[in-house]
């Protein structure tokens, strides 16, 4: 959503109107680096109740390896984003997808050392159209 953020901000005002009593956005985390903006959480403030990181990984290797996120820095940066969202008083969920060879106790802790709330998705493989 931060590729689109001031069309994030309208939305999220217009559902805040519209009654919305918490909105939820849905990241990689690195909204700085999309932005270029570290002020987007003070901008965003009274409009976005939680934010959903979808970081996959619990360290920097299995990050980069799992992601392949296209800028630098990103792992530094999604913790950032991470920490200064909680400590601006944001609610932060960690996510992951439970892949093959994924640690689930290892993230577990992850989470916990960072102070937010998990969740872990189960992977799902896709087949072909023609199967």
């Amino acid at each position: 959503p931060f590729e689109s953020y001031k069309a994030l901000k309208e939305i999220a005002k217009w559902l805040n109107r519209m009654g919305a009593t918490s909105v939820r956005v849905d990241t990689n985390g690195l909204a700085y680096l999309i932005t270029g903006n570290e002020n987007v959480l003070d901008e965003l403030e009274g409009l976005i109740g939680t934010f959903n990181v979808s970081i996959n990984a619990s360290n920097k290797g299995e990050y980069y390896k799992v992601v392949n996120p296209k800028f630098k820095n990103s792992w530094e940066s999604v913790l950032k984003f991470i920490k200064d969202a909680k400590a601006k008083g944001y609610k932060v969920i960690i996510s992951a997808v439970k892949y093959p060879g994924f640690n689930e106790e290892e993230f577990k802790k992850f989470a916990q050392d960072l102070g937010v709330d998990f969740r872990i998705r189960n992977f799902k493989r896709f087949t072909k159209w023609e199967e």
